[in-house]
């Protein structure tokens, strides 16, 4: 047994029992962290919550993270329950104030000094010490959901003020990737240590996880905002920059029956016969006859369930003259599982949603774009607690070296922090219905019916955005 006689005479020893005192205290401040209360583990209360709509307790629970290191996605969580109960204004202050922290770490960032302190830090105990920088889909998506508040409050000028700066973060966020990969890499070189061998590996492990990414290109960009700002630009009357938006949404999407009939009519009302031709010839059909005087549209917006969460997985790599095992963040649930809302006008089905965002494909993409400047920290981290170890032994003999190998064991976790209030999938429907009141029958896929009333008004869009969270079904007309 370890704990023999003689390892209870060295706890007397001052200097090991300031290097268990420095364990504990690791331990004891990280209770209360995504290092011991893994994220995903802290937010299942949150949707548990949504579930029973108990909308009040979430939002109580998340405001009490204020003011951590995590801040920024305690506020994407707690504006989204905001917003999914018709509280649009706590959820514009809360993104708000998301934004600005965003736009804080990014001004840190360029300043450098505090960023690389707590990059410091993480290299001695995990990613899970870097304060939480919202991945890029996350920034293109709290612009797009900010936008969504200001609708609802039919506040337009402020709505496409928010598109226009989601399209602006779609934008920027492939040279942002770029320049991450670059960092690390450069560190590698720095620590020459060359990540190939290792790299192969962990691409080897996660090919299935990566197969279900395979149908999206980057995690950078996504149809679902480009169509929202698509709708925002026409109902406000700017057909240009609608066209715009909904050619880029069909680019990434092109199995989208509405947006492809949003692309044609479009198409043609706009006089871009060369690319009216193009699309009439691809789609095989013509554009559906403008919306007539006594008519309007209707579009529904349909968000399905969570988006997937990060577990873990341990690999063991060859690093440093050895195996080492090291923890990696890891996708586990990777199956589509998206099924439609079919609408029905009193008993009348006029039809089902397709979808246009597979959430669970980009936030793998996401992590398969990371998983480079990830494996990097990780391997230059295993290096830096293996020399830690030695320096421990080196000055402080049996005692420091133990102290130093339980800090390893404990500070060995995968980041597995995301905005986990997000939809799994999202389904677009889009009709001309007879001006007038209509009573909407809504069927989701798991048979929960919700009946709205809805006033369709002449030659104008009515949104209807609807989310399933398991088994409510939460409507909402903007």
């Amino acid at each position: 047994m370890w704990l023999n006689e003689g390892w209870l005479m060295r706890r007397k020893n001052p200097v090991f029992l300031s290097c268990l005192m420095l364990v504990t205290l690791f331990i004891n401040g990280c209770a209360m962290s995504s290092m011991f209360s893994p994220y995903p583990q802290q937010i299942a209360v949150v949707k548990q919550q949504i579930e029973h709509k108990k909308f009040a307790e979430s939002l109580q629970l998340l405001d009490k993270k204020r003011g951590s290191r995590d801040e920024v996605l305690y506020l994407l969580e707690r504006a989204r329950v905001a917003q999914l109960s018709g509280d649009f204004s706590t959820s514009i202050s809360d993104f708000r104030t998301a934004i600005q922290d965003v736009e804080k770490v990014d001004e840190q960032a360029k300043i450098s000094f505090s960023k690389s302190v707590s990059k410091s830090a993480a290299l001695l105990s995990s990613d899970n010490a870097i304060p939480y920088e919202a991945s890029s889909y996350e920034r293109v998506l709290l612009h797009h959901y900010q936008a969504l508040n200001f609708i609802a409050q039919k506040n337009w000028e402020a709505a496409s003020v928010e598109v226009r700066r989601a399209a602006l973060e779609q934008k920027e966020a492939v040279e942002r990737h770029h320049k991450e990969l670059a960092k690390a890499e450069e560190k590698a070189r720095e620590e020459k240590f060359d990540p190939s061998s290792s790299q192969s590996q962990v691409n080897k492990h996660y090919k299935s996880m990566y197969d279900a990414a395979s149908s999206v290109k980057n995690s950078f960009q996504n149809a679902y905002t480009f169509y929202f700002s698509g709708v925002v630009w026409e109902i406000l009357n700017e057909k240009n920059d609608a066209y715009i938006d909904y050619k880029k949404a069909l680019e990434i999407f092109p199995a989208n029956h509405f947006l492809q009939d949003d692309v044609l009519r479009l198409a043609k009302q706009l006089g871009f016969r060369e690319d009216y031709d193009l699309y009439e010839k691809q789609f095989a059909r013509q554009a559906a006859p403008s919306t007539s005087a006594d008519e309007g549209e209707i579009v529904v917006i349909y968000e399905e369930g969570f988006v997937p969460v990060k577990d873990s997985t341990v690999l063991s790599l060859p690093i440093s003259k050895g195996i080492h095992s090291v923890s990696f963040p890891f996708y586990r649930d990777v199956a589509l599982n998206a099924r439609q809302l079919k609408l029905y006008d009193g008993a009348k089905v006029i039809g089902a949603t397709e979808m246009i965002l597979d959430l669970r494909a980009l936030v793998i993409k996401d992590l398969q774009e990371k998983m480079p400047g990830i494996m990097i920290r990780q391997v230059l981290r295993l290096l830096a607690k293996d020399r830690l170890q030695q320096t421990a032994k080196d000055k402080l003999g049996d005692a420091g070296r133990f102290a130093a190998m339980l800090y390893n064991v404990v500070s060995e976790q995968a980041d597995r922090r995301s905005w986990l209030t997000l939809p799994r999938d999202v389904q677009i429907f889009r009709s001309k219905l007879a001006a007038g009141t209509h009573e909407l029958g809504l069927v989701a896929g798991n048979g929960r019916r919700e009946n709205i009333s809805v006033n369709i008004r002449q030659r104008q869009i009515t949104i209807v955005y609807v989310v399933a969270t398991g088994s409510q079904l939460l409507v909402q007309l903007l």
